[in-house]
């Protein structure tokens, strides 16, 4: 059973599972921390900081999904994703950001996975590689507002894809879900 450990005070430990409104009050505060990641990156890139991410995108994107079954898409877009991000945060150049939004990162991957099942990433693939892509070419205009944009709109986009009602969160209202 995966999930994260919770102490239960004169009982023990068991094995807490997020239930989909936890998820739905996570990712926001998730977007946060990598909205501020991007703009930092977009202010401190190199050349060869976006040409690498540009890179990494491109061999993710030659990926022949004919050839995976749902459960191979899944597992690579989930690394990938997870190798994107990552290097995002590197690009910001700051120990104290990337320390502060790595780990809400890993809890996001476990959350989604236990909410919604491990194959809830597959059929974003090519949206999100395109979103990607849309980042690195971002990040070489060394615009931090747009950084934040194009981040914002990949987050809201992966939020709105599981049914998680994003618009809501910007006018600073949440429904429950269903």
């Amino acid at each position: 059973m995966k999930g994260f450990p919770k102490v239960m005070p004169q009982v023990g430990c068991l094995v807490a599972l997020p239930g989909t409104q936890e998820v739905a009050d996570f990712l926001p505060v998730l977007a946060l921390f990598e909205g501020t990641c991007v703009e930092m990156a977009a202010e401190r890139a190199t050349d060869q900081s976006v040409d690498g991410l540009k890179r990494l995108v491109t061999e993710i994107m030659a990926v022949d999904d004919g050839q995976l079954d749902a459960e191979q898409l899944a597992h690579a877009f989930r690394l990938h994703d997870r190798v994107v991000h990552q290097r995002l945060y590197s690009i910001a150049h700051s120990d104290i950001v990337s320390s502060l939004v790595v780990g809400p990162s890993d809890r996001a991957d476990l959350y989604i996975a236990n909410a919604f099942g491990a194959h809830s990433f597959s059929f974003r693939f090519h949206h999100a590689l395109e979103e990607h892509r849309r980042i690195a070419d971002v990040l070489s205009w060394r615009d931090p507002a747009a950084g934040r944009r194009v981040i914002k709109s990949h987050q809201v986009s992966f939020i709105e894809a599981l049914g998680l009602a994003a618009q809501d969160w910007e006018q600073g209202i949440r429904r429950p879900c269903d």
